[in-house]
């Protein structure tokens, strides 16, 4: 499981998390050896937040990715709300732009960073350019499941609270998708948002 964060910074599928929430659903995720934390330069709050939580109670076990558009605007930002972390890897959002992605490239070569990917909306912007490649649960899934192969790390994202899921059609799709990728012969990531530390235990119970 990662821990998705979009709620953690503005109203995403219900309410923002209160701060001294986000720290409890944290310390939670890294006590029980919870890995990537996914956040973004547009996510608003989130990225600060967990600068903070990491100033004061550390990064073991915590693998923090973010993502760009644009290098130019997005890493700064990055790098100075970020600034207290150790980020792991970070993915970008425009598949065309050739200068981010060599930018990224550079990054991973000096060390700054463990990994690049590419975070996508469609199949038609899936590139080889990437160690890692987040893809969405959404009707056009199928499209990539012959690709999937092909990336050494698979995230899929647009999960949010997984197993409290009420509307009939959304919950019959996420299972036939979590179907589909058990016989996928190679490990996938699941990037879910939380509300409250309850939510985390059970979703890590299921994905951790």
């Amino acid at each position: 499981m990662i821990l998705g964060t979009c709620n953690f910074g503005f109203d995403y599928n219900g309410p923002q998390v209160p701060k001294k929430e986000v720290f409890k659903i944290i310390e939670e995720f890294q006590k029980s050896g919870g890995g990537i934390i996914d956040t973004a330069s547009n996510y608003r709050e989130s990225q600060t937040i967990i600068n903070e939580y990491v100033k004061v109670n550390g990064q073991e076990n915590l693998r923090i990715q973010s993502k760009v558009y644009d290098y130019d605007y997005d890493f700064n930002i990055i790098a100075e709300e970020l600034k207290d972390c150790k980020i792991y890897s970070i993915l970008y959002r425009n598949p065309f732009n050739q200068k981010t992605i060599e930018y990224l490239k550079a990054l991973k070569n000096a060390g700054l960073i463990e990994k690049y990917g590419l975070s996508i909306y469609y199949p038609h912007e899936l590139r080889q350019e990437a160690n890692i490649i987040q893809i969405p649960a959404n009707a056009l899934f199928n499209d990539y499941l012959k690709t999937m192969i092909l990336y050494s790390d698979v995230q899929i994202r647009s999960i949010y609270k997984l197993n409290i899921i009420e509307d009939d059609y959304n919950s019959d799709f996420l299972k036939d998708v979590l179907k589909k990728i058990n016989f996928l012969p190679k490990k996938i990531d699941y990037v879910i948002g939380v509300d409250n530390v309850n939510q985390l235990k059970e979703d890590m119970e299921l994905f951790g």
